[in-house]
């Protein structure tokens, strides 16, 4: 699930399955639990929107809606950008972590996030969320002196809802088909 929300808030800095990086799988950390599962968490993550002004963000959105609708579809084999992307993740964890990537549970994962990701937009839920946080982080970083970046958060905002957005579209069109 972790995946989904990094492609939710483009953080490049975890898992390459969108992004022409390397990753860092460093910002993983695996949480021993006693009671239930091993889960994996991450850290280190950031909002990293891209301006909609110019071809990045196009770009950018165009690879999460093949993405998420192959995933959609249960077809993610049959998409040469998602098969090389996961070729890149699995060598991504063989290189840092000396472990071979199982892509379905994977591949089940992302669906899982998607999901979520789509069902926040589609309810409205996550436009509230944001909203709210970015009502806080002003709160806090009212008596503030400096920007602490808190001047970004509404176009932080408008690229989380465009890339939910365009998960929700995208399971809207597997489902259509």
């Amino acid at each position: 699930e972790i995946v989904a929300y990094d492609a939710l808030i483009n953080n490049v800095d975890r898992i390459p399955l969108l992004w022409d990086n390397e990753g860092n799988t460093a910002n993983l950390m695996l949480l021993d639990n006693l009671v239930k599962e091993n889960r994996v968490v991450g850290i280190d993550q950031a909002v990293a929107p891209i301006v909609a002004a110019g071809p990045g963000r196009e770009r950018f959105l165009s690879r999460l809606k093949e993405l998420s609708e192959a995933v959609f579809r249960k077809q993610w084999q049959d998409s040469a950008l998602v098969s090389s992307s996961l070729d890149k993740v699995s060598e991504c964890f063989m290189l840092s972590c000396g472990v071979q990537v199982d892509k379905t549970t994977l591949m089940s994962g992302l669906l899982q996030g998607l999901t979520k990701v789509a069902d926040l937009m589609e309810d409205g839920s996550l436009a509230t969320a944001l909203d709210e946080a970015i009502a806080a982080g002003r709160q806090i970083f009212r008596p503030a002196t400096v920007d602490m970046g808190h001047k970004e958060l509404p176009h932080m905002r408008d690229f989380i809802l465009a890339t939910a957005e365009t998960i929700a579209l995208a399971r809207r069109a597997a489902f259509a088909a």
